[in-house]
């Protein structure tokens, strides 16, 4: 794209390019970050964030916290008590992990771990880049390489990003990984009383599993499903269409006849679902794929995660807090090298274990030897499993992810 000035462009305004532009006007400011114009374009003429809910675990909280969203997050998310782990099979726990019970995930961490609509998030990210006036957001705006020649430019679009489909034309299209998920939204008021959760609860089962968590401040329940779709009696869509009606019906033939009684309650008492067939992209594979020339990719853009580790929002999330530390330290083209020097492994090593646990979520195999081992791993296990502390501690002044193998 030849030489780049100060412009930062910025492509798509969903979580990953709203951090951006809010992290952007947070001090430390160096170089002349602060006199740098920041312009978004975003293809959608209204800004409506797809999908449910989302898990954001400390390593995302501490930046959103740091950029001043405390209590506009805690007025809307949620801080479960405990991840519960259960056998779909016949509804056994077979580990437990304290987040807010004892303090634990802030004390260890200094942030805690948050449970929220997408939407929500959304809007708190959009209303402070708002009112900080510093953000020229453009709405009803295709990506349009020749109009942006000479500026920086940042392909934070998503999954079926247009940025990384013209600058990188070699790589890939994204895949069907063959799973499909389903997601609703319940009122907990609505709920039977047993099933009103302060926790995330999560049934593993041979090739598809449910998990469920509150959120807006707990009024309601996020409940998603996902199983592979090989296995559906009623075949899902494979097309690349994210937000799908679900047929109820195929739904409850499907995960009701494998789940105990008191979890097929909670699965009854869905009034709607919707349907999302997931599809990804290989890991990370170096810098090269997360930066060329002028231009560089940031969280679903550059490496979609599956959501089997919970943390595609808070690698985009930390995605624009290191772009903004780099910005803050050089010249624009030196700074989206140092950005993606210092994100790709990181980024490929969560890719990685996304993929792992979506393996030992879905274990089974001839006379259920597989996923008996995988239960009697939890029941021995469990905390230092579910405990990830290489990704929650990553970032300045704590622990720090190690090298990707």
């Amino acid at each position: 794209m030849g030489t780049v000035n100060s412009d930062l462009r910025v492509v798509g305004a969903g979580i990953g390019g709203l951090s951006l532009a809010l992290a952007h006007t947070r001090p430390p400011r160096g170089l002349g970050r602060a006199e740098r114009r920041l312009v978004i374009q975003e293809k959608t003429p209204v800004l409506s964030e797809v999908g449910a809910g989302l898990q954001l675990g400390p390593n995302a909280v501490r930046h959103l916290f740091s950029w001043g969203l405390a209590s506009e997050l805690r007025s809307v998310a949620f801080e479960p008590q405990r991840l519960i782990i259960h056998s779909l099979l016949n509804g056994e726990i077979l580990a437990q992990l304290p987040l807010a019970e004892q303090g634990r995930i802030l004390n260890q961490y200094g942030a805690p771990y948050l449970t929220l609509r997408r939407a929500d998030l959304q809007q708190i990210l959009l209303q402070a880049v708002n009112k900080t006036g510093a953000t020229d957001l453009q709405l009803n705006q295709a990506w349009q390489p020749e109009a942006m020649a000479g500026s920086c430019v940042i392909g934070a679009d998503g999954l079926w990003s247009s940025v990384r489909a013209s600058v990188w034309p070699e790589a890939q299209a994204p895949k069907a990984t063959g799973h499909v998920a389903w997601r609703a939204l319940v009122s907990q008021k609505a709920l039977p009383p047993a099933w009103r959760s302060d926790s995330v609860r999560v049934w593993l089962g041979p090739r598809c599993h449910v998990v469920a968590y509150p959120v807006a401040a707990g009024e309601q329940l996020n409940i998603v499903a996902i199983a592979n779709q090989k296995d559906l009696q009623a075949a899902a869509s494979t097309t690349a269409t994210w937000d799908q009606d679900a047929d109820l019906n195929g739904v409850r033939t499907f995960l009701l006849p494998k789940t105990p009684a008191a979890l097929r309650s909670l699965l009854e008492a869905v009034p709607a679902w919707r349907q999302w067939p997931l599809f990804d992209r290989p890991p990370v594979r170096s810098a090269a794929d997360m930066v060329r020339g002028g231009v560089a990719l940031l969280g679903d853009a550059a490496h979609p995660m599956r959501p089997y580790f919970a943390q595609g929002a808070a690698m985009a999330i930390e995605d624009a807090a290191e772009l903004t530390d780099a910005l803050s330290e050089c010249s624009v083209e030196l700074a989206l090298s140092r950005y993606a020097q210092r994100r790709w492994e990181r980024c490929a090593r969560v890719q990685s274990a996304s993929e792992r646990n979506g393996r030992i979520f879905h274990a089974s195999g001839p006379f259920g030897w597989v996923q008996k081992a995988r239960d009697a791993s939890l029941r021995l296990f469990g905390p230092q499993l579910m405990d990830p502390a290489w990704l929650y501690g990553g970032g300045p002044g704590l622990l720090q992810s190690p090298p990707l193998n």
